[in-house]
């Protein structure tokens, strides 16, 4: 197994090279030609950049890449070439390997996660982290993350008034009739 520092040589006569990062491939982007590189976070990128994004490039959980721009979600291929409003970006989608099955190596679960969330004072930027163990994602700054950040408030405010949580979506505890105005029936 490589790992950080190692120096590989690619035949007896090649140059020594030196291995600076032994993690995964990574998404990346390549604004063209011979310009800047962007390198995704968690599977995910924003071109042309994370302020004013005029594309975003993740995963489905299916595993294939995907291209949102505006109203338009298209699967993207491996080198495919975008033409934003600043240039030409070349995307690199990394290809992953399936590794030896492990009963820690459990995929990420909503029910998992814990959010952080960042604001603006007058809640117009959100800003959203999942947190899942030591594993980080950096869902950026998105309109989409206020609603979110008004549901986890209520959440938090159902809980604090003695609310149980649902054990199924879309059937509400008996405890929660009282804060919610729900009535049950059987």
């Amino acid at each position: 197994m490589l790992r950080q520092g190692a120096e590989i040589r690619f035949g007896r006569e090649s140059a020594v090279f030196n291995l600076e990062d032994a993690a995964g491939p990574q998404l990346m982007a390549h604004r063209l030609p011979a310009a800047q590189w962007r390198v995704g976070e968690g599977g995910y990128m924003a071109l042309p950049d994370l302020q004013e994004p005029e594309c975003s490039i993740y995963q489905d959980p299916q595993g294939s890449w995907i291209c949102e721009r505006g109203a338009e979600v298209a699967q993207i291929d491996d080198r495919a070439v975008l033409a934003l409003r600043d240039g030409l970006w070349r995307v690199y989608l990394p290809k992953f390997c399936a590794g030896t099955w492990q009963e820690s190596d459990g995929g990420l679960c909503v029910a998992n996660l814990r959010l952080c969330f960042a604001f603006s004072r007058d809640e117009e930027r959100v800003e959203l982290v999942a947190c899942c163990g030591d594993r980080r994602l950096d869902l950026q700054r998105r309109a989409h993350h206020y609603v979110l950040l008004l549901l986890a408030r209520r959440r938090l405010a159902d809980e604090r008034a003695g609310c149980r949580l649902p054990s199924k979506a879309g059937s509400p505890p008996t405890s929660c009739s009282r804060c919610c105005g729900w009535t049950t029936t059987t």
